[in-house]
């Protein structure tokens, strides 16, 4: 067996499995959620008193923009979808040098209104996942034979259209709808 396949169903485990997935699918989204909301709990009990400090509001600020880098780095796949819906609803800022959110000294209250917006719009409501695009290999070499026929019609300087291979790739499409 492969090292990559730790374990193999059956014909009749099948169904069960993709039950399974999707079930542990919507319950990691649910939990990142949950943590990201607990994070913003914390965030909005420590800074949003007025009675806080301004340091103190700032480290409670950066202790829930930590937990939040680490939150989106935990999970790859959900990673894209939660950085959207952190700078939509929250005070923070996106470092590209550093790749992660960081506050500022002088925003990093998090308001209650900001706060119960993020909990109650989940992470993937706001950023859905986009729908598959599978690879069509022979479309694909069709759009490419397309776009040869063109630059071969109306030349650009520096193009090279090899006119044998058009016709070679040409073959094996009209070879591939005929079977």
């Amino acid at each position: 067996m492969s090292k990559h396949v730790t374990y193999t169903y059956s014909k009749a485990q099948i169904d069960n499995a993709i039950v399974s997935v999707d079930t542990a699918a919507k319950s990691l989204q649910q939990r990142i959620h949950n943590v990201a909301a607990s994070i913003l709990a914390i965030w909005q009990k420590e800074s949003g008193a007025r009675r806080i400090s301004d340091d103190d509001a700032f480290e409670a600020a950066q202790w829930a923009v930590a937990k939040l880098n680490a939150l989106q780095g935990a999970s790859s796949y959900h990673a894209h979808a939660l950085s959207i819906w952190i700078g939509m609803y929250l005070p923070c800022m996106w470092a590209d040098e550093t790749k992660s959110w960081y506050v500022h000294r002088d925003n990093c209250r998090l308001k209650g209104e900001a706060f119960v917006l993020a909990r109650d719009n989940e992470f993937w409501t706001v950023s859905p996942p986009k729908a598959p695009k599978p690879f069509d290999m022979w479309d694909a070499l069709q759009k490419i034979v397309d776009r040869a026929a063109k630059h071969h019609t109306k030349p650009v300087p520096g193009d090279d259209i090899d006119l044998e291979t058009v016709r070679k790739l040409r073959e094996l499409i009209s070879s591939h709808v005929a079977s």
